[in-house]
């Protein structure tokens, strides 16, 4: 998994990831519980704009910080700085409901993930969006590890068994079926793999 650490300060913003294996996210799940989804189970159809998931629509970064908080009064200069630890952890995870998004990132599982880990789910539910439409994730950044996946996947643009658009992607397997749109948007595959 890749945790993210993000500094903004008022000469920038750095970010920074970090990898994070299995045993420290569960470890991290055992000490605090934050940022945790374990054992969550979906049979409901799921219909969004976009970022559509059966377990989870997004795993992204929308924090507000309080800059009044972090506000810092340095000589004649002023200083802004934070630091944010996020870690999305989504462990044994099943969904069989439909997922469709009408725009783009629909996932089985997660319709985006910015960042975070996925470990050991499974989706059986179809899934269908105009782009980045998968298996498990629609759009990745994170880590998708040991999932598995069958359904019908339907879309015109970054269209994928496991994820539409992925970053990390191990020991995942399954099969699906890949369904264009109709539409001449994206690369088209037909592939039958029940």
């Amino acid at each position: 998994m890749r945790a993210l650490t993000d500094s903004p300060d008022a000469g920038g913003s750095d970010t920074i990831f970090a990898d994070v294996s299995r045993d420290q996210a569960e470890q991290r799940l055992q000490e605090q519980g934050d940022g945790c989804l374990v054992n969550a189970a979906n049979t409901g159809e799921v219909k969004g704009d976009s970022r559509a998931g059966g377990i989870v629509g997004s795993l992204a970064n929308e924090l507000d910080t309080d800059p009044a908080a972090h506000w810092q009064q340095q000589g004649d200069g002023s200083t802004l700085s934070a630091e944010v630890q996020l870690c999305l952890i989504v462990l044994d995870c099943r969904n069989s409901g439909t997922v469709t998004a009408r725009k783009a990132e629909a996932g089985g599982i997660a319709g985006r993930m910015d960042f975070g880990y996925t470990a050991d789910c499974e989706n059986t539910g179809d899934v269908t969006g105009a782009s980045q439409v998968g298996g498990v994730a629609g759009r990745s950044a994170g880590v998708l590890e040991s999932c598995w996946v069958r359904c019908v996947l339907t879309g015109s643009e970054e269209v994928g068994g496991v994820a539409g658009y992925g970053g990390e992607i191990t020991t995942s397997s399954g099969g699906w079926k890949l369904q264009p749109t109709g539409q001449s948007h994206g690369h088209h595959r037909r592939n039958q793999l029940f």
